[in-house]
């Protein structure tokens, strides 16, 4: 290090930064499990130390094993206890969280988080992100988040989520494993003892004590950061490096393992790395495989796969294709990719076609692919999740990739086979919004399902269990509620108490399970609550006793207008309209109707060109009955992808590029244009309309701001911002606006404007001038600041014959008889209707002594 640092200060080697992939390691659950475990036992221990000295000092206590032992089984619970809270919710346990978050970047939260199963997807890609860490969120600097060259083939360059987490959460690169065994420590020091002894000059510390300097090329040779020896040249070096490959290699050798880094940076003219061999043999670093084909590109003749990590990776001649490497000579011909496709996740291979779209488009369809509806498991009849996602018709994708193969995806589909045109119809497509076949829709396109699970413990309404054993208080708990009911049970429930599979769930109105009490036989009816959408009952089970049960409602999910749908190109649209199937266009040759209309004005924006090469590709595959492997980096400017569908088209009769003419459904005319149509895989996503429609008359407010309360759970409002305002402005609605948000709104306040000083006519800056007695000619009174607004004749707090504005009449202050003012002398002070969050405005404002002023005038 002393070195380095000197080669630092003099320019010969530059500075390392942590956020290259190279300097990193990943925090295995394995890793983070040990620590945990490690630190409550450390801590019991140290208890079980203070325990013991504490009994000590006392006589009467003979200290022994039995007492440790008690002591011990005592604190064995808080163990496990531990490390279900760190399952459970992600943070540190707070008895360890000061020993262990310095270990981790001053983070205790957000350590794991819970499995999602919206589908096969998500889950599978929940384990294999990689998160920076949630200090990084905070950071105003975008350094982190860059996408370095150095993580060429270790994180996917499109996996990232869109916004605050984009760069932060990663995801490995399909290939890519992570080294989860650590070798003994023996095996170590034998690595190094054998280096030592047979490849490199040992470390003499007499040499180094005498003042002896080490030869002036010679490269030093690092093992897990450890000094072991000295290479005399950048020659001897290379060639150690070499045969550590060759033994890295060989399936026989026992001395160097499969997953050891060899890393040889070479010296150079200009600052850079700091020279020498590094070697790694630890854990937690990240592999992915190459072919190495050092002597020979066949398996037989040493073409085998060697796993590299990313240290070693820069400095490593690999080449992505065939092409590539021979062009290079023959003693640079090293290593070569597996696959050039080989760079992106599981999610991201999956997306065909990639290499003609834009990127965020890729990013946008790693993003939607997690949140399809589709067949997540086979076992879902026996599951219950709280919510669950079914696609009734799922199909295999005529174009797929190689990965999708790779993975058999067809076990879990995720979308279906849609022949889409390309067109303005209806005028209901613009932007991203679609239109839908009806008669595709009557025949179960795109028909899904919602599974909710509901537990239900009757032992949370037991008022018993006093007693601080567990087994007793279940006992007691149990037996004073079961379902069911001894009677007659009410119309629509069995004698269980629960409704009979199959059965339909209205509303309000059905009721879902009922109850007794053991002693009073008292019968409690439960009615199904779920909004407004209806449910059928699709399995009630028991869980172990009378007192849990859970039923499993399923809710159907037809395609309905605001429905949100995407292909696998990261074009996400809004089912906007259900034309009848007689209104929809049709083909002039074959009389085609297609399931979906596209907006063309969607391709020049987004660029995904590979949806177009879709439409090809799929209806070439629907024609002809041959998958087409969609699989990116195989097609070039000379070899475009698109001339072999276009030349099968033509073989079965159709247009060579794709085009037909369509007649109109709605007035039986030739259109002039030629349409674009083909087959496209269609994903259908989770965010539906019957989840997030809201609608409100009247409910709740803010006490403060008078404002409606947000939360659709709540029956709060929709909130009517700057766009909205905006886009009623457009539209020439302005007495609307005024309707909205003046008129009809629920935070409208009336107040008293001042025209001279322009001010607000608050409480504590104004006087209360009110008539005492029936006599006229009695002069009238001045209240005080805080008098009741309730006084005798006060004819209300609005009335601007009893209010004056303080400010103005400064100078009447302090004689009581100049200050009863002239009630035809109040024409300066004008009603005025504001918004409460205004008006508090202008109450914080004047707490900082800060005035409102206002330009008032009476309406001519």
């Amino acid at each position: 290090m002393v070195r380095k640092l000197h080669a630092f200060v003099s320019g010969q080697c530059c500075e390392e930064t942590n956020d290259n992939l190279m300097f990193q390691e990943v925090l295995l659950p394995s890793t983070l499990y040990l620590q945990v475990l490690r630190s409550k036992i450390v801590q019991i221990l140290d208890g079980a130390k203070d325990y013991v000295l504490a009994k000590s000092r006392k006589s009467s206590v003979k200290i022994n094993s039995t007492l440790v032992q008690q002591y011990l089984l005592n604190r064995a619970p808080e163990i496990s206890a531990s490390m279900a809270y760190l399952l459970c919710t992600g943070n540190l346990p707070p008895s360890i969280r000061s020993d262990i978050a310095p270990q981790l970047g001053g983070q205790s939260t957000g350590l794991s988080v819970p499995a999602d199963n919206v589908n096969f997807l998500r889950m599978a890609a929940q384990f294999r992100a990689v998160h920076r860490g949630a200090i990084f969120t905070e950071m105003r600097t975008t350094s982190v988040r860059r996408l370095l060259p150095e993580a060429w083939g270790f994180l996917c360059p499109v996996h990232t989520p869109d916004g605050a987490p984009c760069g932060l959460l990663n995801h490995l690169a399909e290939p890519v494993e992570a080294v989860c065994e650590t070798p003994k420590q023996s095996a170590v020091d034998s690595l190094a003892i054998w280096l030592s002894t047979c490849k490199i000059r040992p470390v003499e510390l007499s040499r180094q004590l005498s003042g002896v300097t080490e030869e002036q090329n010679a490269l030093p040779v690092l093992l897990d950061g450890r000094l072991v020896g000295w290479c005399s040249s950048l020659a001897s070096a290379e060639q150690l490096a070499n045969d550590l490959r060759d033994l890295k290699l060989d399936v026989q050798s026992k001395d160097v393992p499969y997953s050891m880094e060899i890393a040889l940076v070479p010296p150079t003219d200009v600052g850079s790395q700091y020279p020498g061999l590094f070697l790694f043999t630890g854990g937690s670093r990240l592999l992915r495989p190459v072919k190495n084909v050092r002597h020979g590109e066949q398996p037989e003749v040493g073409g085998l796969i060697e796993w590299i990590g990313t240290f070693e990776q820069p400095y490593l001649d690999i080449a992505v294709t065939e092409t590539e490497l021979s062009e290079r000579a023959e003693d640079a011909r090293t290593h070569i990719e597996l696959t050039p496709e080989g760079i992106f996740s599981f999610v991201a291979g999956l997306t065909p076609y990639q290499d003609f779209n834009q990127s965020p488009r890729n990013m946008y369809q790693c993003q939607m692919a997690k949140q399809t509806m589709g067949h997540s498991c086979y076992t879902w009849r026996q599951r219950a999740d709280a919510k669950a996602y079914r696609l009734f018709t799922p199909q295999s994708p005529l174009v797929r990739t190689k990965t999708y193969l790779k993975y058999d995806m067809d076990h879990y589909p995720l979308g279906f086979n849609a022949i889409v045109a390309v067109m303005s119809y209806t005028g209901y497509d613009m932007e991203d919004a679609m239109v839908i076949n009806k008669g595709s829709y009557e025949r179960g396109f795109a028909s899904a399902c919602i599974y909710k699970s509901e537990v239900i413990d009757l032992s949370l309404l037991s008022k018993r269990s006093t007693t601080k054993s567990s087994q007793t208080k279940q006992k007691n708990v149990t037996s004073e509620y079961y379902f069911g009911t001894p009677n007659m049970p009410p119309a629509g429930l069995d004698f269980d108490g629960f409704p009979a599979v199959g059965a339909r769930l209205i509303p309000g109105t059905s009721p879902l399970y009922c109850y007794t009490h053991v002693e009073t036989l008292q019968t409690t009816i439960v009615k199904y609550e779920g909004g407004e959408q209806i449910a059928y009952v699709d399995a009630v089970s028991l869980n172990g006793s009378w007192s849990q049960a859970t039923i499993t409602l399923r809710l159907p999910r037809p395609p309905d207008i605001g429905d949100k749908y995407s292909s696998r190109h990261g074009q996400k649209g809004i089912n906007s309209l259900l034309v009848p199937v007689e209104e929809m266009p049709w083909t002039v040759t074959s009389g085609i109707v297609p399931d979906l209309i596209f907006n063309p004005h969607g391709f020049p924006t987004r660029m995904t060109m590979g949806m177009m090469v879709e439409f090809l590709a799929g209806k070439s595959a629907a024609l002809t009955g041959n998958r087409v492997d969609a699989t990116p980096f195989q097609w070039t400017e000379d070899k475009p992808p698109f001339h072999d569908y276009c030349r099968q088209l033509a073989d079965c009769g159709f247009n060579y590029w794709g085009t037909e003419m369509m007649m109109s459904g709605c007035d039986g005319r030739q259109l002039e244009a030629h349409i674009y149509i083909g087959v496209v895989y269609y994903q259908r996503l989770r965010h539906m309309v019957a989840d997030k429609y809201q609608v409100r008359s009247e409910g709740r407010f803010d006490p403060i701001l008078r404002q409606p309360i947000k939360g659709r759970k709540l029956g709060g409002g929709i909130r009517l911002g700057e766009m909205e305002r905006d886009c009623l402005l457009s539209q020439g609605l302005s007495f609307t606006l005024q309707d909205r948000m003046v008129d009809s709104n629920c935070d409208t306040v009336t107040m008293l404007a001042c025209a001279k000083c322009g001010g607000l006519v608050h409480t504590d800056l104004a006087r209360n001038v009110v008539t005492l007695g029936t006599n006229s000619n009695q002069p009238p009174t001045v209240m005080g600041v805080g008098a009741s607004w309730n006084r005798a004749r006060a004819s209300g707090p609005f009335d601007k014959y009893q209010w004056s504005c303080r400010l103005c009449d400064r100078e009447q202050e302090g004689n009581e008889n100049t200050a009863l003012i002239n009630q035809a002398d109040k024409s300066h002070l004008k009603r005025v209707r504001v918004s409460a969050a205004f008006r508090y405005l202008t109450y914080e404002l004047a707490c900082m002594n800060i005035q409102t002023q206002l330009t008032v005038n009476d309406l001519t």
